[in-house]
């Protein structure tokens, strides 16, 4: 059995419901951010995955080069989102998302 396009793209499809169900599910800022990051995930295993399964020249890892970009980035994001939860715990003293409705300035 080879593997082909569909199956990676079943697979990011996977992990991103998954991350999704863990961001509408989770109450606690901490672990909508892990959920996040799960999420975005998932186009790092689709480009990657693609990229395997196409005809290119041997030697070519393009799809593997844009996946460890996309990870870059994604983990800025992480560090942004960290920041602005460390904020949160300051000001409110809980990681909470309801608390966040009377915060001001």
């Amino acid at each position: 059995m080879t593997v082909g396009p569909g199956h990676f793209a079943v697979v990011s499809a996977l992990v991103f419901c998954i991350g999704l169900g863990g961001v509408m599910t989770r109450r606690q800022a901490l672990m909508q951010l892990m959920a996040l990051m799960v999420m975005f995930a998932a186009p790092v295993i689709a480009v990657a995955g693609f990229s395997q399964t196409q005809a290119s020249p041997p030697g070519a890892n393009t799809g593997v080069a844009v996946g460890l970009v996309m990870l870059a980035a994604f983990t800025a994001e992480l560090g942004i989102g960290v920041s602005v939860l460390i904020l949160l715990l300051r000001r409110s003293h809980s990681l909470d998302l309801d608390s966040v409705e009377h915060l001001e300035g």
